[in-house]
């Protein structure tokens, strides 16, 4: 009876219903539409740059319960964001009325279920309106996160505007497919350069890139290339050598004339 008693006064851990948005989920209009907001579920989406925006909504009856956590992954590069630029979701009510769920702090939390790990951001319950909310979910940085609304365990609820990927054992695993969809802004860019081996392999490598194809026609116009500048010295000295030559000739014979006719 003790032990009865222990276990109905410990709090059991919900299990979520998981939801994956896509791209085109990007408004609450556009994105899926969970029948009845009580039911747990799991909403995992990801941003994939700064801009980008997902959403979904939920429908609650007057009276009830609206249950909400934001999430992100327990590891790189999610860990690494500064609170600042993290999600966030934008909450609007029936009545038109509209809150915030921001980052306010960081809790490691164990999802047994599923065997991840999360950082819980921020949470918020309040009495529901009855119709249908909006959640939209911005950031100011890429980062995947998750949404998490109501506490009533029931799996495989008709959720509209949504297909559930199939799953087919471990070979294909939404929720393991998420953690290891990190868009290319997320993913850190490495670079390798080579250094050069001597200072005319450096020369080598700029000039072409530095050099267009009008500076190199400009330059062809301006500069005459080597073979044709021998070319164009031979010739010059040659013309030169003739003319000394001639002008040799031509001031001898003179001389002889002259000394002939004194």
């Amino acid at each position: 009876m003790v032990l009865i008693s222990v276990a109905i006064l410990v709090p059991p851990a919900f299990a979520h219903d998981p939801i994956f948005l896509s791209t085109d989920d990007r408004s609450p209009n556009e994105g899926p539409l969970l029948p009845d907001g009580t039911i747990s579920f799991a909403v995992y989406g990801r941003l994939d740059h700064a801009s980008a925006t997902q959403g979904f909504q939920a429908r609650l009856e007057e009276g009830e319960l609206l249950t909400l956590s934001l999430l992100i992954p327990a590891k790189i590069p999610e860990t690494k964001v500064e609170t600042g630029l993290l999600p966030k979701v934008l909450i609007v009510r029936p009545d038109g009325s509209e809150f915030d769920l921001s980052p306010e702090f960081r809790v490691l939390f164990n999802e047994p279920y599923t065997n991840t790990q999360y950082l819980r951001l921020a949470e918020h319950d309040e009495i529901a309106q009855k119709g249908t909310y909006d959640f939209l979910i911005a950031g100011k940085s890429p980062s995947r996160y998750v949404v998490s609304i109501g506490t009533i365990e029931r799996f495989g609820t008709l959720v509209e505007r949504y297909v559930r990927p199939l799953t087919l054992g471990r070979a294909s695993n939404p929720l393991g497919t998420w953690f290891a969809s990190e868009s290319r802004e997320m993913q850190p860019v490495t670079t390798t350069q080579v250094p050069p081996t001597s200072a005319s392999e450096t020369t080598q490598m700029v000039e072409p890139a530095a050099t267009t194809p009008s500076a190199q026609l400009s330059e062809s116009k301006n500069k005459p290339s080597s073979g044709a500048g021998k070319a164009v010295a031979k010739v010059v000295g040659g013309a030169l050598a003739l003319g000394v030559i001639s002008w040799a000739v031509v001031h001898v014979a003179r001389r002889t004339n002259r000394t002939k006719f004194l």
